[in-house]
Formats: structure tokens, sequence, C-alpha cells
């Protein structure tokens, strides 16, 4: 029997905003965990605490109060080089805006995260080829992204998401900016990781994307409304 494994643990965090002397709270006491190969969608409206929350489980930025532990590992007490290598090592982001530099080609942008990590470069190449392989775009590999669409240059990101092979897998309005057929596409990619095993959590605002995952919780206000399971969908075309 296979044991659960926390790569998520977080308890009551609050994160507070000072504005002028007005005191904004986005987050208000969340506690979340997810297990090792669970697929979940952060949902709710703008404003309802979502994308700090993902900032704060990207370890991107610090909960005014609560705890945060992540594959075990209690983030508060790292200092600001941990922090790094964790995001680095731990973490595989994929942002709506791909966040891809441009003066670089999809191999280069995919093995960027192995650069800080000291790999040298054959292997950062021949990894990043895999990944790309893998993402379907063994066609693509010395195309920049001025060369690519919107669905190309996601597939890029999700690749160099991959490419540490990190713990858990952020990706925040990921089918944002594509078209309807692009955005299926990218979501299954996300299910086929998520049936590998991987760990997922993706804000969307969109209930029919969150659907596509396997547990959808809900915020509203900084806090968690619901948190439901349930057979994930197949993407909406």
């Amino acid at each position: 029997m296979n044991e659960t494994v926390l790569v998520i643990d977080a308890a009551g965090l609050v994160r507070q905003y000072h504005t002028g002397g007005t005191v904004i709270r986005a987050l208000n006491g969340v506690d979340l965990r997810v297990d090792r190969g669970e697929f979940v969608a952060l949902v709710g409206t703008s404003g309802s605490g979502k994308s700090t929350l993902l900032s704060i489980l990207g370890c991107l930025d610090q909960p005014s109060e609560g705890h945060y532990c992540l594959n075990g590992v209690a983030v508060e007490a790292l200092d600001t080089v941990a922090l790094a290598q964790v995001r680095n090592q731990q973490i595989g982001f994929v942002f709506q805006s791909f966040n891809l530099l441009n003066r670089m080609t999809a191999t280069e942008n995919v093995a960027l995260p192995l650069r800080y990590a000291d790999i040298p470069r054959a292997e950062r190449v021949a990894r990043a080829e895999l990944m790309l392989e893998r993402v379907g775009l063994a066609d693509r590999m010395h195309h920049t992204p001025t060369e690519l669409s919107g669905g190309q240059c996601q597939r890029v990101a999700i690749a160099r998401a991959l490419i540490t092979d990190p713990a858990l897998i952020l990706a925040d309005e990921p089918t944002g900016n594509l078209d309807s057929r692009s955005g299926a596409e990218i979501l299954s990619i996300f299910r086929t990781l998520h049936s590998e095993g991987r760990t997922v959590v993706m804000v969307t605002h969109d209930d029919h994307i969150a659907e596509t995952a396997s547990r959808q919780v809900r915020l509203s206000d900084g806090q968690v409304q619901s948190d439901s399971r349930h057979a994930p969908r197949k993407a909406p075309a």
C-alpha cells in the first residue's frame, strides 16, 4: 500500500497589505493540503485570493501569518538562497504570458533552469530536447518564441516547467492567452501529467476549465469557500 505524501501542507495562511492607512487581507486564514499526484484547480473571481495563494505556494511571496511546508520542508525557515533553490528545483511554473526569452530558441528556453544547477551544456540540451519531444514540439526546437504560435509557446513553457522534475507544477491561467483549440490541447497535457502522477495546481476563473482537474478549491474574499473532488472532465473545445 502506497503511503500518502503531502506536497503542500499550508495552515492558517494570511496575507495582508498596507495601503495608506488601510489594511487589505488578500488571504484570511487559508488551509490547504495537497497530496502527491493531485490535480487541483484554484477557482475564484478576480480579487478572491487565488493568485496570492499561488504566489505563496510558489515561494514567490511569503504569508503575513501561517505556516507552509512544501514537500516536507518548512518554507518560512528558509533563507533567500534556499528559497531560490526551492523555486528552481522543486517547483515548475507555467504562466499565462509564457515568460519566455525571445532571443533564445525553444531548446535554450527549456534548458535555462538547468544552467543554474551547474549541469553541463550538452546534458542541458539533450534533456531539453527530450522535454520538447514530450510536448509535441520535436520540429520546433530551434525556433524562437516569436516564430511560434501561442499554443506552441505554452508547450515550451510546460517543457521548461518539467525539466527539473519538480515536486509541484504551478499554472497561473495557463490557457488565458490562447484560442479554444490551443487551450484544450494545453489542458490535455496537464491531464496527462496528472495521469503520470505529477502534482499540478492550476489557477483559473473559468469553471469549465476547473472541471478538467480532479479537485476544485473555490476561494472567495481570501478564504476557502468549498473544496470538492470528482472525476475530471474532458477539456472544453
